[in-house]
């Protein structure tokens, strides 16, 4: 007569379901703030050199959105240094009279600078797009009419990578949490 020992195993599985979730909201998270990470240093390049502050106005949304998602920026001050003019020219280069060149007005144009894409739950697909709006904000980026060049687009993608370098490794989350725990029976 002999005992009979039986062990089973149940091994463990990964809570896709869960892993999956946690994955995109880390990634959508590190997302944001590299965006915020973006616009902090293109407003601030902006800030410094402001006139009427329709050009810094114009981020406003952009980082008004980013804080709502919770990324990590900061609003810069307007602090205008003249009046504005009473007419504002658009990115074609056409004038408008009776539109003056103001922070709200640079503001309102903002609105449509920034897209944003998170692509799906199935896939998820990162990007983020920022236009410059503003005709005098244009002129300043590129140097235009022997200007001094903003070249804060630049400085913004540079800070996005760094960001993204950083804080890349950050987005997978730890695994020990997400698998279904072991079983073994003995009878």
């Amino acid at each position: 007569m002999g005992a009979i020992l039986k062990m089973r195993f149940t091994y463990s599985e990964i809570a896709k379901d869960n892993f999956s979730e946690a994955l995109r909201e880390k990634a959508t998270q590190v997302w944001n703030n590299a965006i915020s990470a973006y616009l902090q240093a293109v407003a601030n390049i902006v800030a410094e050199r402001q006139d009427t502050g329709m050009s810094l106005a114009s981020l406003f949304p952009a980082i008004r959105d980013m804080q709502a998602k919770g990324g990590e920026i900061n609003e810069p001050a307007l602090n205008t240094r003249r009046d504005s003019a009473p007419w504002y020219m658009d990115m074609q280069g056409v004038t408008h009279r009776g539109q003056r060149k103001t922070a709200a007005f640079g503001e309102r144009l903002g609105v449509a600078a920034s897209t944003i894409n998170y692509g799906t739950k199935e896939y998820p697909y990162y990007s983020f797009k920022f236009e410059i709006k503003v005709y005098q904000y244009l002129m300043n980026e590129l140097g235009m009419f022997k200007l001094d060049a903003f070249k804060s687009m630049s400085a913004g993608q540079k800070a996005m990578e760094n960001y993204l370098r950083l804080h890349g490794s950050e987005i997978l989350p730890a695994l020990k949490f997400y698998f279904k725990p072991v079983v073994m029976e003995i009878s």
